[in-house]
């Protein structure tokens, strides 16, 4: 099994996620990219943004290995909002974590439709 090196978008969490990033991560020799999936990063509830972003890995020639869950609702002004948890007391704060990794994680933003190959 060869091993893939490849590195997360959580280096630029503090900023809205653009081509510039992947730019300079293809620069720095990397092939492979995590999705750091927090709303003020990446809006992965954005058909548009998915697609742009699909765009830019083509352009990079970088393939999106994986999508990191959201950990927090948002990242704003360089503060993380409130945590998330599946492990949530209450099942419809747990249910609703869940659906919210679901939608960060959908077909639409997997390492198969993004990087444009099968």
């Amino acid at each position: 099994m060869r091993v893939r090196f490849g590195i997360s978008t959580h280096l630029y969490h503090g900023q809205p996620l653009g081509p510039e990033h992947l730019r300079e991560l293809a620069e720095f020799g990397f092939r492979h990219v995590e999705l750091f999936a927090t709303l003020g990063h990446f809006d992965y509830h954005n058909p548009a943004a998915i697609d742009q972003l699909a765009g830019w890995l083509r352009e990079s020639q970088i393939e999106l290995h994986s999508v990191h869950a959201p950990i927090v609702e948002h990242l704003r002004h360089g503060e993380w909002g409130p945590p998330l948890s599946t492990a949530a007391a209450d099942s419809p704060g747990s249910s609703r974590e869940i659906s919210r990794i679901r939608r960060s994680s959908s077909p639409a933003v997997t390492p198969r439709s993004a990087s444009g190959r099968p």
